[in-house]
């Protein structure tokens, strides 16, 4: 089994060319993000994985534009051929 941490990491971002954004944390706004992910992978058979993971662990409310999704989790399977 194999587990990975993932982050991400924006400052302040500016929409405007002259930086005269007054409200970044709204929808067409761009605002600054800390956002970090887990997975862990487990290899069940010689060409079969399955992951399971969050994204956004955190639940960081960010927009760029529109509005970034929160905490998302999902369960994968894969099969290499």
């Amino acid at each position: 089994m194999t587990y990975s941490l993932g982050a991400r990491y924006s400052g302040r971002q500016y929409n405007t060319l002259d930086n005269s954004d007054i409200n970044p944390d709204t929808f067409g706004g761009v605002s600054k993000f800390f956002i970090m992910d887990v997975k862990a992978n487990y290899k069940f058979a010689e060409k079969f994985t399955a992951s399971i993971g969050i994204d956004n662990l955190n639940n960081y409310k960010a927009y760029a534009f529109h509005p970034y999704p929160q905490r998302t989790g999902y369960l994968q399977l894969k099969f290499d051929y």
